[in-house]
């Protein structure tokens, strides 16, 4: 959408609502980082200053990336800037300043950033007969200035997977992802085509967008997402694969295969997957960790089986037994389970991606051309029916000739997680029952009774129910009385292993919804969320020595009670407060004394204690507070 630029908030560039702070992101005149491009500055090479800076939406340690508006297009986009502070420092002029004897490192990294964004904007403008098609961000512009580079990026809208699944009543069901990751799976085939690996794939990289599809963002230099490098690297615990926690680990496209096949896996059962190494990590090796993954499709029974095989694959924290490229983590999906191909790779994007039914049908139209396909069909009929015949006979005679060698293998052994078995095979325990028979069912899994419709209150209190650990969300409903249980994640009568957390929606009656966890989230997307949920809301920054921007805690509107993740909020009576940090200001105290002048850091604002003083006592004394600049 196009706007004037008069009619923009400085920090989100959208078109301004309200009053004096903008009501979409709460911007109130907040001053980007010193280190990061200023609020209402503008950069575009020769091109007399065509993006104007917003506020930072994201930062790491290559890269900072800004909400910014095209003074051609009139549209906004995303400003992503080459940026490794831990190597430069930003002069009052706008310029990079290389930190002394980091100028090779710093400008070896510039390069590989430079040519990455160049190749991805060959690659997503479909020039060249290559394209990544909707899969991945588009790069629209790169350019140097500043001493730095610059990468322009389509504006698309939509949020962060982590967010989208967050407000989810339970996991995403197959028949959906199965549409939703084929466009992503098959841009990165591309990209992997072109050399370039994404290596840091995880919910917090893939945007989904307002049409529901999937679009990968934030590549990275190698540097900036492998552990001990030099400069700050960016890791996601559950999806950096363990090759990365090290310097010396081989990475490559099978590095990413790790990282989607874990993204699917949080995506079918609602469950983050474990870290895949132990700490300390960073150093010449990384020793991993003791991963015990419970199968997809046994926290989810809707998930094929060859769906969770493949993903317990693209897991195996070893290497070199992983699944290697991206084509090969398609083919073990799908190949079995849509007989036409792979759903979403349409326009001729599916070619090396056919499946096994396709091969065959390849092979008939072949024998059809070449007049041969009728003798061949009766030719194998007939083997067909003599081969039967035979087991028939055999096995009356043997009875126990094909007993499963690979079930006697699991006899009298515990759980245990398989990564590379075929699809057929998966974890199983002997039973109680007669005969001795298997089941997929684990020992110690509990069926899950139908919730819905009961009180949250009641059941959570009912012993009968104590084997489970419950996840609650909120929502307002027309229909439904306030603290019914409307939706819950695992279907009625299905067993899941005991531990597994099961999500009930629960009616909080007309508009209420729950507040989302906040612990650890940058206060802008915290902004996002709220907005996304219809919650009212303020910001407040407090001076705290933690993560700026972070958010610390919510209190109600009067700023006196805190509220704690998981309140029910009324959306159309109650205002939350978001209090944020920010760094302490820079102040000297200085007292008046007899004996002169004494200069002393301030501690928090408040008068330093001189002689054993009291902070009380001192207050008698003359006390004068100012910035140190």
């Amino acid at each position: 959408m196009e706007y004037s630029e008069t009619d923009l908030c400085p920090g989100c560039l959208e078109a301004k609502k309200g009053g004096a702070h903008c009501s979409l992101c709460g911007y109130t005149g907040d001053e980007n980082p010193e280190v990061c491009l200023k609020v209402g500055s503008a950069v575009g090479g020769n091109r007399q200053a065509r993006y104007k800076v917003g506020a930072l939406t994201a930062r790491s340690g290559e890269s900072a990336v800004y909400a910014a508006f095209d003074r051609t297009s009139g549209k906004k986009v995303l400003l992503r800037e080459y940026l490794p502070d831990s190597l430069c420092t930003r002069g009052a002029d706008g310029a990079v300043s290389i930190t002394a004897g980091k100028s090779a490192l710093y400008k070896t990294y510039l390069s590989e950033w430079e040519e990455l964004y160049e190749t991805l904007r060959g690659l997503t403008s479909g020039k060249g007969g290559r394209s990544t098609g909707r899969g991945i961000e588009k790069v629209t512009d790169v350019f140097r200035e500043n001493g730095t580079v610059y990468a322009v990026c389509k504006y698309g809208g939509g949020v962060t997977l982590r967010m989208f699944l967050e407000n989810l009543p339970g996991p995403i069901q197959w028949e959906q992802a199965s549409e939703m990751f084929p466009p992503l799976l098959t841009a990165l085939s591309v990209v992997h085509g072109m050399k370039i690996i994404h290596r840091g794939i995880s919910p917090d990289t893939i945007i989904v967008t307002d049409k529901k599809e999937l679009r990968l963002t934030d590549f990275g230099i190698p540097a900036g997402h492998t552990a001990g490098s030099a400069i700050g690297s960016e890791l996601w615990a559950g999806y950096t694969p363990p090759e990365q926690y090290s310097k010396t680990g081989k990475q490559g496209t099978w590095s990413d295969v790790y990282a989607v096949s874990a993204v699917m896996y949080r995506v079918l059962t609602g469950l983050t997957p474990p870290k895949s190494v132990k700490e300390p990590f960073g150093g010449s090796t990384a020793e991993l960790d003791d991963v015990k993954i419970t199968p997809a499709h046994l926290v989810n029974r809707n998930i094929p089986r060859q769906v969770s095989g493949a993903v317990a694959e693209g897991m195996n924290p070893d290497a070199s037994e992983r699944m290697q490229t991206m084509d090969s983590l398609i083919n073990r999906i799908w190949s079995r389970i849509n007989s036409e191909g792979v759903k979403g790779l349409d326009n001729g994007q599916n070619k090396g991606h056919k499946s096994e039914r396709e091969l065959e049908n390849d092979n008939a139209s072949q024998n059809v051309r070449y007049g041969k396909g009728t003798v061949l069909a009766f030719a194998g009929l007939a083997a067909v029916v003599f081969v039967l015949v035979t087991l028939i006979i055999v096995s009356a005679l043997n009875p126990d000739m094909f007993r499963s060698a690979e079930k006697d293998d699991y006899l009298n052994t515990e759980p245990r997680t398989v990564y590379s078995a075929p699809p057929e095979i998966y974890e199983t325990v002997s039973t109680a029952s007669s005969g001795g028979e298997f089941s997929e069912i684990l020992a110690g899994d509990a069926e899950v009774p139908d919730f819905v419709g009961q009180k949250y209150d009641s059941v959570k209190e009912d012993p009968k129910y104590s084997m489970f650990e419950f996840k609650v969300a909120y929502e307002q409903t027309e229909d439904s009385e306030s603290g019914n249980i409307i939706r819950q994640n695992f279907k009625a009568g299905s067993f899941i292993p005991q531990g597994t957390p099961v999500e009930l929606t629960v009616s909080g009656g007309k508009g209420y919804v729950t507040l989302p966890d906040y612990a650890g989230v940058d206060v802008d997307v915290y902004r996002q969320m709220l907005y996304a949920l219809g919650i009212k809301y303020s910001v407040l920054p407090v001076v705290s020595t933690g993560p700026v921007n972070q958010v610390i805690e919510c209190r109600d509107s009067t700023g006196a009670n805190i509220i704690s993740a998981g309140t029910t909020i009324n959306i159309n009576g109650e205002t939350v407060t978001v209090c944020y940090a920010t760094p302490p200001p820079v102040a000297t105290t200085t007292i008046v004394t007899t004996a002169g002048d004494i200069d002393i850091p301030a501690a928090g604002g408040r008068p330093a204690v001189i002689d054993g003083g009291s902070a009380d006592s001192a207050d008698e004394e003359e006390f004068e507070l100012f910035d140190g600049n």
